[in-house]
């Protein structure tokens, strides 16, 4: 694909690089969750997610929160450690 005079060489660089930063990011993800699932339901608050806090939301029941905003909070919690460390 990328020998192909018709593709831009950089356009499709640039599409690889965003899609294993993608799927890393989405990996760490879902390991970071998985890590704080592995704790007892009464031990939630002392994981990386239940002691998370923005605002007024509390993080400390995170099970009971849909999944769609825990995959969120994981995804930017993979992305702020990686971009950081």
């Amino acid at each position: 694909m990328e020998k192909d005079i018709r593709i831009n060489y950089l356009f499709t660089r640039i599409v690889k690089l965003l899609t294993v930063q993608l799927y890393c990011a989405h990996t760490a993800a879902c390991i970071f969750y998985y890590l704080a699932t592995t704790l007892p339901e009464e031990k939630e608050g002392y994981t990386w997610i239940g002691s998370l806090r923005m605002g007024d939301y509390s993080y400390a029941h995170f099970r009971e929160i849909d999944i769609w905003r825990r995959y969120t909070t994981s995804l930017y919690f993979a992305i702020v450690t990686m971009s950081t460390v």
